[in-house]
Parts: C-alpha cells; structure tokens; sequence
C-alpha cells in the first residue's frame, strides 16, 4: 500500500474522519500510513522501506501488487498522479527513469515485475477519460466506495451521488478490462440488519453491479465526524457485536465464488472508536463459526 498526499475530497459524508496531515477517510496511526507520514508521501521511498521490510523478513519480492490509497484519486491533478506513479515504479526498479513511460518500459523485464495496480476513487468521479490514464499508468483495478445500495440511506450519509452513478462506473470500467473491487458499509444511519442483507443481495444479484472484490467496513463512530454529533444526539445507534457478526456472516454467505473478500472489517486503532464493534479479529471469529456448520 502507497498513500498519496493530502488532497481535497469531494465528498462531505457524514461517517469520513478528516485528521489534520492526512488524506481524508485515513488515520496516522495505520500502519501504511504511518510508513507514509514519517516519509513525506514519498511514492519511491514508501516503495522502497517496504521492499526493505519484506525482504529482511524473508519474503520473495519479484512480483509486486500496488494498492494506491488515500482520498478520492479522481480528484488528484493528472501531472501529480503521474509523478506518484513513477516514483513507485522507480523504487521498484531501482533504477530513476527519464518518464513514467519509460519506468514502465524498464518494469517489463526488471528484477521485480509489477503484476497489478489499485486506485480507489468516488463512482462520481469515475470518467473515460480518467480510466484512459489509468491504463496507461499501469492500473489493473479499482476501488470504487458504493457504501449502500439505497438511494434514501446515500441521501441521509451525504454520500454525494446516486446509484446510477455506481452502475455507470462499473460499466465503465468493466468495458476497460479493469477488475473492480467496492466498498461496502453496514450499519450506516437509515440502515437495518436486515436492510444491509437485502443491499448485499442487490449487490450481487442485479446485472449492473457484481463486483469482482468487496471491501466491507461496518460504520464506525469517529470524533470530529458528523455521525459523532448524530450519535451523541441520540439519532444513531450502532449494532452490537453480535447483531454485526449475523449480518457480516449472511453477506459473506450471500457472496458468490467468483467474488473474493479484500478486507472485512476496518482495522482502526480503538483509541478513536467511540461507537462501533471493537473486535478487530472479527474476520477469524466468523471463519470459525462457519467451519462448525460446514459453510465455506
């Protein structure tokens, strides 16, 4: 994982944290970015201390996966994105090219090839445009933050955008040959248990969805936040553990073969949960409890 520089974000949803030095939606306390605070954003030194970290722990680094991370990527200047992305590129190679085309050039037969690349960006700001750079800089999939496939509850989290939206950059980027991964959120104000299950059916059941990955972070309670103010007033409850386990287990059930599950659960530092599950390993938790009934 490679963060990108603080940048302004489009979007005003009322769950996102902002945390002063950091790119919006990101805490400092992560571990990359914590990498990417104490190295200025730096793409090719990110790049190489984690080489370094791999390597001196004995993994074999021929084949490198990137995961841009780091507020809305459509919202970046272009020159800046290029500039990031060589940098990466030449941390990998170890070698500094003349041009990003030429870092990508020289990945092809270098000693560590890079066999995929991530952005995550608003479906708002998804464009033909914007997936045409993409593809000449080496992208490979994207992450697209739906949150819900409820137009009431994206209205009630000001998410910014509609469901036609998702559905259009999803075609968009499904046409490019890109793999996409979303971003999903129980829990969320206006949402039920059993609403979040019917969302997950619709995710995967209607023809304009599908995705190829699913990221799903259960909503969390963050200070500065507006879904803070909302809890403290009383307008917000979150689920108990045991109310998000269930839900979490039927949308893991509900997720076809051909899906595969990135990330269940956020790992965020306790110290800013002021509501939401606290259990970090939840993932491991539900593993189990499907193995006793044989459910895969």
């Amino acid at each position: 994982a490679v963060m990108m520089k603080p940048h302004y974000c489009p979007g005003n949803c009322v769950y996102c944290p902002l945390e002063e030095g950091m790119p919006k939606s990101y805490l400092s306390d992560e571990p990359a970015a914590q990498r990417a605070k104490q190295l200025n954003f730096d793409s090719k030194l990110q790049v190489e201390m984690r080489l370094k970290q791999l390597d001196l722990t004995g993994h074999i680094t021929d084949k490198i996966d990137l995961i841009v991370i780091g507020g809305t990527f459509g919202a970046y200047p272009d020159e800046y994105k290029k500039e990031f992305f060589k940098g990466m590129y030449d941390g990998i190679n170890g070698v500094v090219s003349e041009s990003l085309e030429k870092a990508i050039s020289y990945n092809e037969t270098a000693k560590r090839r890079v066999v995929g690349i991530s952005v995550e960006t608003r479906p708002d700001w998804v464009t033909e445009e914007e997936i045409k750079l993409w593809r000449k800089m080496g992208v490979t999939k994207v992450q697209l933050g739906v949150q819900a496939f409820d137009e009431k509850i994206l209205k009630k989290i000001e998410r910014g955008h509609s469901l036609e939206a998702v559905a259009e950059s999803t075609r968009m980027c499904r046409n490019a040959g890109l793999k996409i991964c979303y971003h999903f959120m129980p829990n969320l104000p206006g949402s039920s248990p059993e609403k979040d299950i019917e969302m997950a059916k619709i995710m995967f059941t209607d023809s304009r969805f599908g995705p190829d990955y699913l990221k799903v972070y259960p909503a969390m309670v963050i200070p500065t936040t507006e879904l803070h103010k909302m809890w403290e007033r009383g307008e917000y409850v979150s689920y108990s553990d045991l109310e998000l386990k269930k839900v979490l287990i039927a949308v893991k059930k509900l997720t076809p073969k051909w899906c595969r599950i990135d990330r269940l659960v956020r790992d965020i530092s306790k110290k800013w949960v002021s509501s939401g599950s606290l259990i970090t390993n939840m993932r491991q938790l539900i593993q189990e409890e499907l193995k006793k009934t044989g459910v895969k």
